[in-house]
């Protein structure tokens, strides 16, 4: 007798609860007891996918029961259903102890089918268990067993198999052979195919294929939907969140995550849960959100601890000693770190651990203690002296050891060296280094010019990255050892005092600020008459946004080199695959400028010299650039310029900035009680001593031009230009003033082709109890403007829409409400109106042809 699904379902859920002598006489009761636990093992194992804490003691059931019938056959089956039911509960020594146990069962009963299947039910345990010789040979075995009996769709079930362990073999060639090999077989098995196009997937990342792997893994989840397999659903979902996170698309990439979480959290799967969090760290620590990915990563790490998985722990210690680094909380990166290399050092890892003591080694050395970074470093070099890229990295931060003991021929002779690999393995990022510690000795040595020419090639090789992930290392610091390649460059060139130094040191500080303005905004089609409509326009930046997320995702690929040595035909493709990505965003890059006032404006920054003719008579320009141990400002006017260099540290800026905009909440939240005078008192000295630090060196020009425009830098944007003071009197009320993040743009919105409009000024104002003054001053402006006939929206009038509609035909808008900036997701920062937040995204869909 056949017993339907919904009487399988009631009848396993029954003889849960029922005792053994209980289970046996349920099942004698049944027409064909030996069928009909066939269809409750098929039942159990079909479970396990959905729910293994449910499929566990069901399976374990089917097994007292099946040992009762004394049926080798379902003896086999029901023990290779428990070893399923393990393995997905991530209890991989117990799956393989089960599997074991069937295998000999239907080898002694001469089963070959039974036998081929318990073959393929323990290479689960022995991939995750990390021998894969042995899961190749189940493997290999099974198949052979499936084509001698005639069973093509059990032939292609182990090629499925095969293929993951071939690709945790670093072998995607061969695993797509094999997946390939398997898929016209199954076809018609949704469960089977979504297990094959996520494999595939895998491998088709792996050769840079990355669309086609989306599409693997957007299958993948299709088929398994299909089939009602929430846990394989969920990894394939986890799978897209990375592709997507290594292409630079984060918000894809949270939305996938957070599902994938959800459902993982649902189907109480521990193991999966722990490595999608670290996987997820993994990817917000590439990201430059390394706050999230230490919270991440400890969640994670507790999770796989408790779940005895030492593998995925101890790497997430290292990547959460990473994030700590890039943060600068030294001290714990260190405890971090010494624990990964514990946990490598338990695994018998060497190349592991050796990279991990190289990063222990940077932290060392810039936390002062040299003979630890010097030891450390030997320790590392040992283990990776068959790994170039690490032997040239361990070469430079033995360079940079022997500059700052002032042993510069030594620094010299490794830095040649690293150099050399570099060269040849064509590694942006590596070369970019070895660079800049070129640079830095030759300055050393008082070769300024030999200094500025390794510098300007550093810099040819960060614009090979073109908004890589790898990019922003360059832009902060962000190995323990360096400073950022700019900052360096920027004061070799300032240190020479040459006029000509100085004005390719205002173009190198445009050229970082307008690349990661680039890299950070989202495009908007300009009409300029080129030709080149909003849709052709639109076309070229899904385009450009596609072939940048490849150049991610092949610069993220390094990563997984740090795990695994590829062979050089690997590393042939790759470096091949990353010069024509180049190649295809600088075509792109070109285009996009003919027809994209931005990409025009901030493709090719401005001179010092351009600048100067964009400025009229009474006007200025100010530019603030903060390197690791200087704050540079840029004076342009329309006849002169000159540069101003003061002695400050970039953390005692970013430690003020800090400071005043915690006071500057203090004084909101106290509005209208007895503390705020005090604190006004304390926010106008404040305001004072920034007038000393920022305008004083300029307060000349402050007093002869009526219009300025400023650019400041990193986390001077956090300081209130409009209210510094001096003698009671504020900036703003002394001359207008437009803060602005670069030259570049102050000049090409001066000057932009975009048509002004001949509209009314646009007020907006959203009041609330902590800012009551809003309504007045809308007020105050208004009958200021009341020539102009302005229009004002105003508290619950000042909604998204109204103000989207009213924005795009005003000459002039004048925002009164609060905003916020989220560092982890610019875009996301915007301003409060009346129903919603309107955010960056929003403003930049617009075409606003406001001239202020």
């Amino acid at each position: 007798m056949n017993v339907p699904d919904d009487t399988e379902a009631s009848l396993l859920r029954t003889l849960c609860l029922a005792t053994a002598t209980e289970r046996r006489a349920l099942l004698a009761q049944q027409d064909d007891p030996a069928e009909t636990l066939t269809a409750l093992i098929q039942r159990t194992a079909e479970l396990s996918a959905q729910d293994p804490d449910r499929a566990i003691p069901a399976a374990e059931l089917c097994v007292d029961l099946a040992d009762d019938l004394d049926r080798p056959d379902l003896k086999s089956s029901s023990r290779r259903a428990l070893a399923r039911a393990f393995a997905y509960a991530s209890r991989y020594d117990d799956s393989l102890q089960a599997a074991r146990s069937a295998i000999g069962i239907a080898d002694h009963a001469g089963d070959g089918m039974e036998s081929g299947r318990a073959r393929l039910t323990a290479m689960h345990a022995l991939t995750e268990l990390g021998r894969l010789d042995d899961a190749i040979a189940s493997g290999n075995d099974a198949r052979e067993r499936f084509e001698r009996l005639g069973e093509p769709t059990f032939a292609a079930r182990a090629d499925i198999n095969l293929g993951f362990v071939h690709q945790r073999r670093d072998d995607p060639v061969r695993a797509l052979a094999c997946l390939d090999r398997a898929a016209e077989c199954i076809r018609h098995d949704p469960l089977l195919y979504g297990h094959l196009q996520n494999h595939r997937g895998v491998a088709l990342l792996d050769l840079n294929r990355f669309t086609d792997a989306d599409a693997a893994y957007a299958d993948a989840y299709d088929a398994f939907e299909q089939g009602h397999a929430d846990l394989p659903a969920a990894i394939a979902l986890s799978n897209r969140a990375d592709l997507a996170a290594r292409q630079g698309q984060l918000q894809r990439s949270l939305h996938w995550f957070e599902s994938a979480r959800a459902r993982l959290e649902r189907l109480n799967a521990p193991g999966h849960l722990a490595r999608l969090l670290a996987e997820q760290a993994d990817m917000q620590r590439l990201l430059g959100m390394p706050e999230r990915a230490i919270a991440h990563y400890r969640q994670a790490i507790g999770q796989l601890d408790e779940l005895g998985l030492i593998l995925e722990a101890t790497r997430a210690r290292a990547g959460c000693g990473l994030a700590q680094v890039r943060i600068g909380a030294l001290g714990e990166a260190e405890t971090s770190l010494a624990a990964a290399t514990r946990g490598f050092e338990e695994l018998h890892n060497v190349r592991e651990r050796g990279r991990i003591d190289l990063t222990r080694a940077e932290l060392a050395s810039v936390r002062g203690r040299m003979d630890e970074a010097r030891r450390l470093l030997h320790t590392a070099l040992s283990a990776l002296h068959d790994s170039p890229s690490d032997v040239a990295r361990g070469r430079l931060l033995s360079a940079h050891l022997a500059r700052v003991a002032g042993r510069l021929d030594e620094a010299h002779a490794d830095t040649t060296v690293a150099l050399g690999i570099a060269r040849e393995l064509d590694l942006a990022p590596l070369l970019a280094d070895a660079l800049h510690q070129r640079g830095m000795i030759a300055s050393a040595q008082g070769d300024l010019d030999g200094a500025r020419s390794s510098l300007r090639e550093a810099l040819q090789e960060i614009e090979r990255l073109r908004g890589a992930l790898h990019s922003e290392r360059f832009r902060s610091a962000f190995a323990a050892h360096q400073s950022s390649i700019y900052d360096d460059f920027l004061d070799v060139l300032l240190d020479s005092g040459r006029a000509e130094d100085c004005l390719e040191a205002f173009a190198v500080s445009q050229h970082a600020k307008n690349r990661a303005l680039l890299e950070r905004a989202p495009g908007r089609a300009q009409r300029m008459g080129t030709g080149h409509g909003p849709a052709e326009h639109q076309a070229l930046r899904t385009q450009y946004d596609e072939a940048r997320g490849v150049l991610n995702g092949l610069f993220v690929r390094l990563t997984d080199f740090d795990r695994a040595r590829p062979d050089d035909a690997v590393l042939a493709t790759w470096r091949r695959d990353v010069r024509a990505a180049e190649a295809r965003l600088a075509d792109l890059e070109d285009r996009l400028a003919a027809s994209d006032e931005a990409w025009r404006v901030l493709g090719h920054p401005m001179s010092m010299e351009s600048v100067q003719r964009t400025l009229s008579e009474g006007t200025a320009h100010i530019e603030y650039v903060l390197t690791e141990h200087q704050l540079i400002t840029f004076v342009i006017t329309a006849t002169q310029h000159r540069t101003i260099v003061q002695l400050c540290a970039r953390s005692a800026w970013q430690e003020r900035a800090d400071a005043v905009q915690f006071d500057m909440q203090r004084a909101i939240a106290a509005y209208g009680t007895p503390r705020l005078d005090r604190l006004t008192r304390g926010m106008t000295s404040t305001m004072q001593e920034f007038w000393d630090l920022l305008l004083e060196p300029i307060a000349d020009l402050i007093n002869t031009v009526e219009h300025i425009s400023i650019a400041p830098h990193g986390p001077l944007f956090g300081l209130p230009f409009a209210a510094m003071e001096r003698d009671g009197l504020a900036l703003i009320d002394r001359v207008a003033i437009t803060v602005v993040p670069s030259a570049s743009i102050a000049a090409g919105v001066h000057h932009a082709d975009a048509t002004v409009i001949d509209g009314a000024p646009l007020l907006i104002g959203v009041a609330n109890e902590l800012a009551p003054g809003i309504r007045r001053e809308v007020m105050t402006v208004r009958d200021v403007l009341a020539s102009h006939h302005p229009i004002v929206l105003q508290d619950d009038a000042a909604d998204v829409r109204s103000v989207t509609h009213a924005m795009q035909r005003s000459s002039h808008i004048h925002c009164a409400c609060h905003g916020r900036y989220d560092a982890d997701d610019p875009q996301g920062s915007g301003l409060q109106l009346a129903d919603r937040w309107m955010t960056v995204r929003d403003l930049a869909e617009l075409d606003l042809n406001a001239d202020t």
